[in-house]
């Protein structure tokens, strides 16, 4: 599988997860009538800033060259330090 297809499907599974994710905090928040931290829990994930540097961390398959994986965690470093 070439690096593009592997960039596309690790951000394909980032995204549903994340939605998975904000549904379960938001029943969880809507339970206790905190609606609005129901609905904006997280939505800095999806800022391109955080977003594919999670995604590549976290969902990117498990086979990556070295190279691959320096890039991911310096990206990953820079998102999360921010």
């Amino acid at each position: 599988m070439n690096t593009y297809k592997k960039e596309v499907k690790a951000c394909i599974n980032y995204f549903g997860y994340l939605i998975e994710h904000k549904v379960e905090v938001a029943k969880r928040c809507f339970k206790e009538g905190l609606y609005l931290q129901g609905l904006t829990h997280d939505l800095s994930k999806f800022l391109p800033s955080e977003y594919f540097p999670f995604a590549y961390k976290f969902k990117w398959p498990s086979q990556k060259t070295a190279e691959e994986n320096e890039r991911i965690e310096t990206d990953f470093r820079q998102a999360r330090d921010k």
